[in-house]
Order: C-alpha cells, then structure tokens, then sequence
C-alpha cells in the first residue's frame, strides 16, 4: 500500500462517519492499523472476529486510560 493510501485509511480512522465496509477495507489493506479499526465506533462485531481469525486471535478494543478504574482510583473517590 503507498503511504498516500495508509495516510487516507488513518485519516479515515479518526472520522467517525465511514461505513463499516470502509472499515473492512481498512483493515484489509492496512493491517497495522487494526487496532484503530476495532477501536472504531463503527466496528460490526463480524469484522472483529475476521481481524481475529486472521491474526490467530481476537482483537478487543482499548479501555481509554481516564475508564480504567484501579483500587486508588476508587479510594479516591470515596474519600
């Protein structure tokens, strides 16, 4: 893929109006950028389960950091 593309499939990742066919395009031609596709809020589980059976596994969308709660966080917050 030339990098004009993988620079247009990126900005299409940070859009959050592309089909989910346009995600599977993505993430076909682009395989370094599954990670930003399964995060995608246009993600259809089926394409998640092919992104996993193409790599051997299941991709899982990241946990923003500031949505992860730990045991400090939680005593924090109740004191």
């Amino acid at each position: 893929m030339q990098s004009s593309d993988r620079n247009a499939a990126a900005a299409a990742l940070a859009d959050p109006s592309p089909a989910p066919e346009r995600l599977a395009e993505i993430a076909a031609q682009c395989p370094e950028l599954r990670p930003q596709v399964s995060d995608h809020p246009n993600i259809y589980p089926g394409l998640l389960e092919r992104m996993g059976e193409a790599v051997g596994e299941k991709p899982q969308p990241e946990v923003p950091q500031q949505h992860v709660l730990t045991a400090a966080t939680i005593q924090l917050s109740a004191a």
